[in-house]
């Protein structure tokens, strides 16, 4: 019972188990989908929010460079002053509206000259200057004329406002804690000769003793000879206004704008600028520089692992790539954002499945384990109901079965008679009987039936009833056996059959007939030395039914010992897997024993010796007979081990 119930609870908790793991699984799945649905839609907004964010940066920063294009366009137009002897190649007009210098004044400068005087355009020249030049301020951090033909030809350290250098009437004031126009102009002499049209130069770093500035300089040709308006654009007024206001957060946002030839003008870490975007590195950030070049668009990556810049190491992000048009060149501008905001909005709405999870998940195991434990009380309790009603049963069968057995002695005093019954389970398949026939003679059977348990218990009291019968009414052992053998091959036993032996013992007469259908041959003592009745063994009971059984005489000793066994007496093993055999029973029986019991209780001793404490492989059933001259107390008992 309890083996069973065991079974049953383990199948019942792997079901169970297999179901909690199922459910488990399904939630995580259905939480997984939850979290990569939410991320990418997450990623989307936030994707579309980084291209909103770089492109307003770039038009800003277009803005903000075509302005002062713009702007020196509009003052490359202003007079020219009479000090520097300004000439063009055009006649002088007679035209009283026009200027002397021969440069036609659009109406607006006429507006803020006032006078047609050579004296009144210096004036307005120098004051349309200033207007523009405080426009002009916070973009800009120096503005002066560049004469291209004494490029090279003065001394560069003399290049003061009045002076005949390339450097002419500077715009602005010259800064002392700036760089001065002449170290601008001395590494910008190539580029200022090639300049033809308004006009954005390379991103170029300057450094004067300890000072280093980082500018662009916006060149715009004028229509006097062969001059140049020339702005120095400090690369920090355009990170002030444009990349330092995306990283209010901290230092998790990164920006990058480089220049047509890839070099890097602004960078949020300072190690970056100047270098060449190919230079940073990192794989994906060169592969996202490399495919702009290939194609210049607008784009938006995911980076989902951290990444180096410089030195510096960033959270991943969200990579937003963004042209800016700058005075005909194309420039690249690149906004990389943490995802850590995206996965904190994500983490918020995930941390909520997985609570609403988890509470599924111990609710289901709450279910389970409830159930499981309701079915396994359930099948104990079904199990100990149906395992009493098993042993009342086979207690009732045990004692209809007992009942069967004879439970007093013979009433011929020469007869002394003992007998056992163990079963290998709560029911045996062995069977012994005796009874006495008319003119003093005894009848004593034993027999096997196959099998074990309350088959075997109906086939064995239906053979002996069949023997009791058929014997009081033939007196003749084989033709016993012959006649039951029909009646139990006329039953249907599932292929069950009965080994069997009987025994008339006639004291008086000193004779004993025996008949045997497959059943071992009984041992009897002779001069207190035990042998093996010679008889000849026959087909067992309830397999054919034509089968006939002889009946063998002998002589009956005036004081002998018979000992009849089943097989489960041969069958018993060490616990070397060794059988007991016939030997054994031989030598357990030795000499002349005092009584029936006593032949009983030494091989019963020498069973258990030998078997130690391994269970019996068959029912244990024998039957001890002595004859003797004079009566004996003994009788016989049926021992249950």
């Amino acid at each position: 019972m309890e083996e069973a119930a065991r079974k049953f609870a383990r199948r019942i908790l792997m079901i169970h188990l297999a179901l909690l793991l199922a459910v488990i699984g399904i939630i995580y799945a259905a939480s997984r989908e939850v979290y990569d649905t939410t991320r990418e839609q997450a990623l989307k907004q936030a994707e579309a929010r980084q291209l909103i964010l770089a492109g307003q940066t770039a038009k800003g920063i277009e803005a903000f460079y075509k302005s002062i294009l713009n702007d020196l366009d509009l003052l490359r137009q202003a007079p020219a002053d009479e000090d520097e002897g300004a000439v063009t190649s055009e006649k002088p007009t007679t035209s009283p509206t026009a200027p002397p210098n021969g440069i036609e004044l659009k109406p607006f400068f006429q507006s803020l000259m006032g006078s047609d005087s050579r004296t009144g355009n210096t004036v307005t020249a120098r004051l349309y200057a200033s207007i523009l030049w405080k426009q002009l301020q916070g973009r800009v951090s120096l503005l002066f004329r560049v004469d291209r033909d004494r490029l090279g030809k003065g001394k560069l350290d003399r290049e003061l406002l009045h002076d005949r250098g390339p450097i002419q009437m500077p715009l602005s004031p010259v800064d002392p804690k700036q760089i001065h126009p002449r170290e601008i102009v001395a590494r910008s002499m190539d580029w200022l000769r090639a300049v033809d049209k308004p006009t954005i130069g390379p991103f170029q770093q300057i450094t004067v003793g300890d000072k280093t500035e980082s500018m662009n300089l916006v060149a715009v040709p004028t229509p006097e000879r062969n001059r140049l308006i020339v702005a120095a654009v400090p690369i920090a007024y355009a990170q002030k206004r444009f990349i330092e206001d995306l990283n209010r957060d901290g230092d998790s946002t990164n920006a990058i704008l480089a220049d047509e030839t890839g070099t890097i003008m602004i960078g949020t870490n300072p190690q970056l600028v100047g270098r060449e975007v190919q230079s940073l590195k990192d794989p994906e950030v060169m592969r996202l520089a490399t495919d702009y070049a290939a194609s210049p668009t607008k784009a938006v990556r995911t980076i989902e692992r951290e990444y180096v810049l410089g030195g510096q190491k960033f959270p991943p992000g969200l990579v937003a790539i963004e042209p800016v048009s700058v005075g005909g060149k194309k420039w690249m501008l690149m906004i990389i954002t943490p995802l850590s905001d995206v996965d904190m909005v994500v983490s918020q709405i995930f941390r909520r499945a997985v609570y609403w999870a988890i509470f599924v998940v111990f609710s289901m195991t709450a279910i389970l384990v409830s159930s499981s434990i309701q079915l396994i009380r359930g099948r104990i309790r079904l199990e100990r109901i149906r395992h009493d009603v098993i042993n009342k049963e086979l207690k009732q069968a045990r004692e209809i079965q007992m009942a069967w057995l004879p439970q007093q002695g013979v009433s011929i005093p020469s007869i002394d008679i003992a007998a056992i019954n163990h079963p290998a389970s709560h029911i045996s398949g062995d069977f012994y009987n005796w009874f006495e026939l008319p003119g003093g003679r005894m009848v004593v059977t034993i027999g096997d039936v196959t099998g074990h348990g309350m088959s075997a218990a109906f086939l064995m009291a239906t053979t002996q009833l069949l023997v009791h019968t058929t014997m009081l009414r033939l007196q003749d052992p084989g033709r016993t056996l012959t006649e039951v053998n029909r009646q139990l091959c006329m039953q249907v036993f599932n292929g069950q059959f009965v080994t069997m032996l009987i025994c008339v013992l006639d004291v008086d007469g000193q004779s004993l007939e025996v008949a045997t259908a497959g059943h071992y041959p009984p041992l009897i003592s002779r001069e207190g030395r035990f042998e093996g009745l010679a008889i000849e063994s026959q087909l067992v009971l309830g397999v054919e039914k034509e089968s006939r059984y002889p009946t063998e005489r002998f002589i009956l000793p005036a004081s002998a010992s018979l000992v009849m066994y089943t097989d489960g007496v041969l069958d018993v093993r060490s616990p070397e897997g060794k059988r007991f055999e016939m030997r054994r029973l031989i030598d357990s029986v030795h000499g002349r024993a005092e009584s029936a019991q006593s032949l009983i209780d030494s091989i019963v001793g020498h069973v258990n010796h030998f078997r130690g404490n391994r269970p019996l492989p068959d029912d244990l059933t024998m039957v001890c007979i002595q004859t003797q001259t004079q009566p004996a107390e003994a009788g016989v008992e049926a021992i249950v081990v």
